[in-house]
């Protein structure tokens, strides 16, 4: 376990050390200063979760209503390179997370049934 716990330590620190990181971060922490624009972020954002984590038929435009109503949010060029760098951090977070699974043959099929 002692291994298992340092080599996470180390998986968290080349994370922390990534371009993704840095920039997911930085592009927050500019955001943070204006409070009224991170509100309005931080709402698109939650029903953005939302609206992915709910199986509904009009997923689709269900999506691009989302956008219409935060069309004005969306085309701020610091909330669409906040919104891209957290899209490329998420990914590569996901990407060990998957990698770890895959390799270590958790018997995870129940969740496709």
């Amino acid at each position: 376990m002692h291994r298992v716990e340092e080599e996470t330590y180390e998986l968290v620190a080349a994370i922390k050390d990534s371009r993704e990181y840095s920039q997911y971060h930085w592009l927050y922490s500019e955001i943070k200063k204006d409070e009224k624009l991170l509100k309005r972020l931080n709402t698109f954002r939650r029903r953005r979760f939302e609206l992915e984590m709910t199986e509904i038929e009009e997923g689709l435009e269900a999506q691009r209503g989302l956008a219409a109503e935060f069309n004005e949010l969306l085309i701020d060029p610091l909330v669409a390179q906040f919104l891209s760098a957290e899209y490329k951090y998420c990914k590569m977070v996901r990407q060990a997370v998957y990698r770890i699974t895959e390799c270590l043959d958790m018997e995870i099929d129940f969740l496709e049934e």
